[in-house]
């Protein structure tokens, strides 16, 4: 990727340079396609659930790591193993949490190179809103279009993915 970059409200853009219309994969470098945008949706929502279920299970393991100090006498061997088996499961979801999220900001990363690429700065907005804010379209239509919800920048998107994108 060529070109200075620059964070408005913490997004990366770049300022000049070469926008590119590609993503970085495991097998090497291939267009993006109108899947990579439905894939990083899907790869937020689930990591919005991953990270909820990693937050309740660290509150689990608090929870049963400070039931001892109650002063009461407790089978140590029992707790000892069900303290082992939450702390391996807490481990094995935090690693799990944090490849989710390395592949998603790899996508993600791509995504907003390819948004640079795109010629109308309302398209730019939209795609932005839905595919990685995870905007649902009709308030995407009330923001972009001024309280317009008849879903003319939804079409106007799709024309213009299918215009640049490769298909897939």
């Amino acid at each position: 990727m060529g070109g200075i970059g620059l964070v408005i409200l913490s997004r990366p853009y770049l300022i000049f340079g070469i926008a590119e219309k590609f993503c970085h994969t495991e097998g090497g470098l291939r267009n993006m396609t109108y899947q990579d945008l439905l894939l990083l949706r899907k790869m937020k929502l689930e990591g919005q659930k991953l990270h909820s279920q990693l937050s309740d299970a660290r509150q689990r393991a608090f929870r049963l790591s400070t039931s001892h100090f109650d002063g009461m006498p407790r089978r140590s061997s029992h707790d000892h193993d069900r303290v082992e088996d939450t702390v391996t499961r807490l481990a094995d979801l935090e690693e799990a949490v944090h490849a989710h999220d390395l592949r998603r900001l790899r996508l993600e990363k791509a995504v907003y190179q390819f948004i640079v690429s795109l010629p109308d700065t309302r398209i730019r907005l939209a795609v932005e809103l839905h595919y990685i804010d995870l905007v649902p379209w009709e308030s995407v239509a009330q923001i972009v279009d001024r309280n317009n919800v008849d879903y003319g920048i939804k079409k106007a998107v799709h024309r213009c993915l299918r215009d640049t994108l490769d298909p897939e």
